[in-house]
């Protein structure tokens, strides 16, 4: 059995938000793509119309696609400040699965049913639906247990996903 308290503090809340923004949120494409034909644009005006207007389009086309990561962070660091403060969550990790209580209840979830179980060098995210997880702090957790916590993690290997 491993217990664990993730406390919404704004740092916590930051590097999930700042993690689902960057990795997981799918309208990062749609950033991508239309900052990509911008830079496409500019490039045919260049090639076709030999103005310095291609130039400018294609300049302000990298801007975009360079600028997505720090959109990113800020947009996490406003909504960030929002969730921090908000009730503590414990949680206990046990071979069954993980309840997590807090000042709203008690529940418990099964390990088949999560979604997906993502780490990455700091958190482990535990994915109930599409944009809601339950987070464990890496640090939170005692060095022995990590190991159980991989154990339990490794028994669903097409639900696991490493980011470093």
């Amino acid at each position: 059995m491993i217990t664990s308290k993730f406390n919404y503090n704004e740092t916590e809340v930051r590097d999930y938000l700042y993690f689902y923004y960057t990795r997981r949120d799918n309208k990062k494409w749609i950033y991508y793509i239309m900052s990509l034909l911008i830079v496409i644009i500019g490039v045919l005006l260049i090639i076709y119309y030999n103005t310095i207007f291609g130039s400018v389009v294609v300049i302000i086309g990298a801007v975009c696609l360079g600028i997505f990561p720090f959109n990113a962070k800020a947009a996490a660091k406003k909504r960030a400040v929002k969730f921090s403060g908000t009730t503590p969550d414990n949680l206990t990790i046990r071979e069954e699965g993980v309840i997590r209580e807090n000042s709203h209840g008690k529940k418990a979830y099964k390990w088949s049913e999560f979604r997906e179980i993502v780490e990455t060098s700091k958190y482990y995210y535990l994915y109930i639906t599409k944009t809601k997880a339950l987070i464990i702090n890496k640090g939170s957790i005692a060095h022995e247990d990590k190991a159980e916590m991989d154990t339990y993690i490794s028994a669903f290997p097409n639900k696991h996903t490493q980011y470093k």
